[in-house]
């Protein structure tokens, strides 16, 4: 079989073993899927000698996976940023669930926004719970130590993600999927509703990849809402329900994934000639490079 057809099946497959195991997870349908929001207004970040963002505006709501896309230094890292709370100097309004970032104090932001790193090293050999606990600190008072409300919260936490079996486990003698998911278990224990996922799927085998994309959308359908960064089309065509194209600090596209993405706009943003194909009897589209043809 040529390799593009190994590969294209395989993304099929991919597809279909994904959406038969998120129809069987257990979804809360009683969570309301708009409740929680994100509202940039006219966002505007320099630093000296170049403007980071140039006027960026969207909203996103609860229940929906948005995609983050674009090269190296196009603002993807500034905007999260802004997000945090960790860049505070910037022209405009950054709203969450209808409240402007700028009058809330950082209790307040981590108890409505949790950041899930690319890559995260325990300086300490903590275990799993423990690293999971950390995610409750915004609920405690200075000084304060995680009582029984806090375990329970960390606990319940593993046993959405099905990890409860390592919470006893070193954080450090753990695999990277598994440390991923600990690390959003951490931020679902924050019980904030706003997941910001840098790359989520960085430096993991294939299978990792898709069993971390399955919580995700799981995540999504119980009303969180998922903002999340990625080189990678594949993931943003199939799993994503909204994405984000951002260029040289400006909102390329905003959008629904067979709305946004198409074979000139990757082009432009990563600088080779791709292929996108459509899988026969899905209308699942993948994006496959054209080997040798690069784009000058």
């Amino acid at each position: 079989m040529p390799k593009v057809c190994v590969v294209v099946h395989a993304l099929s497959h991919m597809h279909h073993y994904a959406k038969s195991n998120m129809q069987n997870m257990g979804i809360n349908a009683g969570v309301d899927l708009v409740e929680h929001s994100l509202e940039f207004s006219n966002i505007v970040k320099s630093f000296p000698g170049v403007k980071a963002l140039k006027g960026v505006s969207f909203h996103a709501e609860g229940g929906r996976v948005c995609a983050l896309m674009g090269e190296n230094g196009a603002g993807k890292s500034t905007l999260f940023k802004c997000i945090l709370g960790l860049l505070n100097q910037f022209d405009g309004d950054i709203l969450i669930n209808g409240k402007n970032i700028k009058s809330m104090t950082a209790s307040q932001l981590a108890q409505s926004v949790a950041y899930i790193p690319q890559i995260h090293s325990a300086a300490f050999g903590f275990s799993v719970l423990n690293m999971v606990l950390m995610g409750t600190t915004a609920q405690l008072k200075k000084f304060g130590c995680p009582e029984k409300k806090q375990c329970e919260l960390a606990l319940d936490a593993l046993k959405m993600l099905g990890i409860e079996h390592l919470a006893s486990r070193g954080y450090s003698h753990i695999s990277g999927g598994e440390q991923k998911l600990v690390m959003i278990a951490r931020a679902i224990a924050q019980q904030a509703k706003i997941l910001i996922m840098d790359e989520p799927c960085a430096n993991l085998d294939f299978g990792n990849q898709i069993r971390v994309i399955e919580d995700i959308k799981k995540l999504a359908r119980q009303g969180y809402l998922i903002f999340l960064s990625t080189h990678d089309p594949d993931h943003a065509l199939i799993f994503a329900d909204q994405v984000m194209v951002i260029n040289n600090g400006s909102i390329k596209r905003y959008g629904r994934p067979d709305e946004v993405l198409d074979e000139k706009l990757l082009e432009e943003i990563y600088g080779i000639k791709v292929n996108l194909h459509e899988i026969a009897q899905s209308g699942i589209r993948v994006c496959l490079p054209s080997v040798g043809r690069r784009r000058g």
